[in-house]
């Protein structure tokens, strides 16, 4: 247990842990059962489940990365990748 003083260490879901949390989320399980298996806050299994970006998650369940960033000039991206 943390005394007062000590600050709890961050931890960062990967995308097929937070799609898990997603599929296990609506398969019933309470967001407490779920915070507590994977050591983290019962809110952020709410926010995960909120963000209902599922979509995006799939899209890139093959990669290692923590977040999706989108661009905010998604047109010149387009533009910039499609020549190659």
């Amino acid at each position: 247990m943390l005394t007062p003083t000590q600050k709890r260490k961050r931890l960062a879901l990967d995308i097929s842990q937070k799609l898990e949390i997603i599929e296990k989320y609506n398969g019933h399980t309470k967001p407490e059962e779920l915070g507590a298996f994977y050591n983290v806050n019962p809110s952020t299994i709410s926010t995960i489940v909120a963000s209902k970006q599922q979509e995006r998650l799939l899209q890139h369940e093959e990669s290692k990365a923590k977040r999706i960033r989108t661009s905010n000039f998604e047109e010149v991206e387009v533009e910039q990748y499609s020549d190659r």
